[in-house]
């Protein structure tokens, strides 16, 4: 019998030591939210133990927020130390509390933030603070705008803030505060979108994310580019900025339209091939561009009377900086005229829309497929024989046409300066 009580005093001794070793608690407590987005604000945290004597503690801000300046009070109390408050030296007793206000560069993104406490006693031992109250409410969110904008590129080059300059002047994106401030601290990662709706193209893009660096997003070489030229006259291509990865979804800005070519020239005088170099455009501006478009891309419904097209499924869009004159050379190969629907008859004229009327009085078509004539629609008609005397200012006309000596055949003759498109 003496042998069983002992055991049950022995079995009770943890029992007591369990009951008496209670978590030692402190509670802390961050005021002065909400706040708005990607600005310096200040804040006050409290804290008080629930026994023992706090000596120290180490509060951490959320993920890419900064700590700014010195707090109040200063050291040698508290102090900020890489980026994190740090009390030391406290001594404060159960029944006491201790309060630091301070400034910080609050997050970009709305929401509940989080901060990390970690405080310990006069013997180096955690608090738990399972009652403390870490959270800062943020009002809204940053945004994004274009430092820079997109100009014209050549298809798959790289699109800069430059008409067809694909080395420099690269295209910028920064982050923005609600008082249209840089926020220089706050690193996202940027992307874009093709904007979407009436006049804009869609096609192939390019642009891996880039992150912010000082607060601005660069787009260099490889980042950003379109692999699919648009139709000049009615469309236009915009890119939607925005955030990607961690902070998705904050508001982007739209970029101004620009237009995705097949080749281009910015020499004075200068000229480009397309269409496989079958045709040679050659200006006398600063600035010449030309694509070659399916039919089903430019949306343009381009129709001469008695033409049966010899490339029925595209269109051919040029375009320039001033109102001179483009020459054109257009081959038509032995190959070509044999698969169309013409089927080797050797006339060819050019079909060829216009803004206007032009010279010739063009009549207006239903160009853009809406079922009526409209504003956005263009004057419509075959290119006639240029006259002897000055052909240019005729524009659009043929000066003549000869054969290739394989069975192909050569079309010379001018079309007016701007961006019309046309068909052969």
């Amino acid at each position: 019998m003496p042998l069983l009580l002992a055991a049950a005093l022995i079995a009770s001794i943890p029992l007591a030591n369990t009951a008496s070793a209670a978590t030692a608690t402190v509670t802390g407590n961050i005021s002065g939210d909400p706040v708005a987005p990607g600005q310096e604000q200040t804040l006050s945290f409290s804290i008080s133990p629930s026994s023992r004597t706090l000596q120290s503690f180490v509060l951490t801000p959320p993920a890419n927020w900064q700590l700014a300046g010195s707090p109040t009070p200063g050291a040698p109390n508290f102090t900020v130390v890489g980026n994190t408050l740090v009390a030391s030296n406290l001594s404060v007793s159960s029944s006491g509390s201790a309060t630091v206000q301070f400034n910080v560069k609050t997050g970009c993104k709305s929401g509940p933030w989080d901060w990390q406490l970690a405080a310990k006693d006069s013997q180096g031992r955690l608090y738990g603070n399972d009652g403390s109250d870490l959270t800062t409410q943020v009002t809204s969110d940053c945004s994004l705008a274009f430092a820079n904008q997109p100009e014209d590129a050549l298809k798959t080059k790289l699109i800069t803030g430059t008409d067809f300059v694909d080395t420099t002047d690269f295209v910028t994106v920064e982050l923005l505060n609600g008082a249209a401030q840089r926020v220089d601290y706050f690193p996202v990662a940027v992307g874009f979108d093709l904007a979407a709706g009436t006049g804009l193209a869609s096609g192939a893009l390019t642009a891996p994310a880039q992150t912010t660096v000082d607060g601005v997003a660069t787009f260099g070489a490889g980042t950003l580019s379109i692999a699919t030229p648009n139709e000049p006259q009615f469309t236009d291509y915009k890119l939607k900025a925005k955030t990607v990865g961690t902070y998705a979804e904050l508001p982007g800005a739209t970029s101004v339209g620009f237009d995705i070519w097949e080749a281009a020239c910015v020499v004075q005088g200068c000229s480009v091939t397309n269409h496989g170099n079958r045709d040679t455009y050659t200006g006398v501006d600063s600035l010449l561009t030309a694509s070659t478009l399916a039919t089903s891309t430019a949306n343009l419904n381009l129709v001469c009377p008695d033409q049966i097209l010899i490339y029925s499924n595209e269109v051919f869009v040029y375009g320039t900086d001033g109102t001179g004159a483009v020459f054109l050379r257009s081959h038509v190969t032995r190959q070509d005229m044999k698969a169309a629907t013409n089927n080797g008859q050797a006339h060819v004229t050019w079909c060829v829309g216009l803004k206007g009327p032009g010279v010739w009085g063009f009549a207006q078509q239903d160009t853009n497929s809406s079922g009526g004539i409209d504003a956005g629609d263009l004057y419509v008609g075959t290119a006639p024989a240029c006259p002897s005397k000055d052909p240019a200012a005729s524009a659009p006309c043929i000066t003549r046409q000869y054969g290739d000596g394989t069975g192909g055949s050569w079309t010379e003759g001018y079309l007016p300066g701007g961006d019309p498109p046309r068909r052969t």
